[in-house]
């Protein structure tokens, strides 16, 4: 279903904004079907867009490289290293999350892209931690890092 969402906004030319949000969608339907490979295959590409459209730091830009990182740590066939890269890139999401997350103020109502930008910056924060302490309990495992973090946590 999400595919074929993904696939309309293409074809209707919704706009590039538009897309990156079915793109987000599209992942984190296959990253909730385990679907490892073809979430690396599809968020490679899309990833590099959103950085020429919306630039590296945009909000939808680091949400496409957080779920990258989840296949990453996430993937039956990852190692250490892939779950290592996983984490260094959500420490870096955070950093640059950061200085947009200072600048919001909480709102009642209406919420602004920069409330938008702090709360994702909780659940980056959030994740990062149960990584690492799944890394940490996984002991040089990716199989019992992956059982631990799915245990405290599921991706997405």
């Amino acid at each position: 279903m999400y595919r074929s969402i993904y696939e309309g906004t293409l074809e209707l030319s919704s706009g590039r904004e538009v897309e990156i949000y079915a793109a987000i969608d599209l992942a984190e339907a296959l990253l909730r079907q385990s679907k490892y490979s073809e979430a690396k295959k599809f968020l490679i590409p899309r990833i590099r867009e959103a950085t020429r459209f919306c630039g590296p730091d945009a909000t939808l830009t680091l949400e496409l490289r957080y779920h990258y990182a989840a296949v990453l740590f996430f993937d039956e066939n990852g190692t250490m290293a892939d779950q290592r890269k996983a984490i260094t890139t959500l420490r870096n999401i955070c950093q640059i999350a950061e200085p947009r997350s200072r600048r919001a103020k909480p709102r009642i109502s209406n919420a602004s892209s920069d409330d938008l930008a702090r709360l994702r910056l909780e659940l980056f924060r959030g994740d990062l931690g149960f990584w690492e302490k799944a890394v940490a309990v996984g002991d040089g495992s990716p199989a019992r890092t992956r059982t631990h973090a799915r245990a405290l946590r599921a991706p997405g």
